[in-house]
This record gives C-alpha cells, structure tokens and sequence, in this order.
C-alpha cells in the first residue's frame, strides 16, 4: 500500500487540470495571445484554449483601453478615404 504524500488532491479540492487553468487564464490576463497560449498549452483547437483560459469583464475592458490608447498616441493609423 502507498504512503500518504501529504499531499492528497481530494483534500485540498483541486486536480492538475485546475492549475493548468490557472495557468492559461493567468497567462491571457497578462496579454499573451491566445494563438501563443494554445502552443504552450499543447492544445491541438483555439476552441480549447477558449474554454482553458476564463477571460473576465477585466480582459475585455484592458483590450478596449489598450486600443483607444493605441489611437490617442497614434500608433494605429486610420486612413480617410
């Protein structure tokens, strides 16, 4: 019979899989791109990816200032037609 590791996962209410969600939300907050976060994830679809890496209100509302700030300082170009 194995020895208790002291570690037992149904102890502390979690598996590997939570870290590695975890890991893959952690990993889009911070503004890497999902296409960098599916190869480091192993992930085989960005459909997967999606459902590792929870995205809050947070995300979206970043995504959105960092691109009215790339417009103020002129980094993205409009062309008037």
């Amino acid at each position: 019979m194995a020895r208790p590791t002291g570690f037992e996962p149904a102890t502390y209410g979690f598996v590997v899989r939570s870290i590695r969600h975890t890991y893959a939300s952690w990993m889009v907050e911070s503004g890497v791109d999902l296409y960098t976060v599916k190869k480091l994830m192993g992930h085989s679809t960005i459909a997967m990816t999606e459902r590792y890496s929870h995205l809050g209100n947070n995300t979206l509302q970043n995504a959105v200032k960092v691109f009215e700030e790339s417009l103020v300082e002129g980094k993205i170009l409009i062309e008037k037609s």
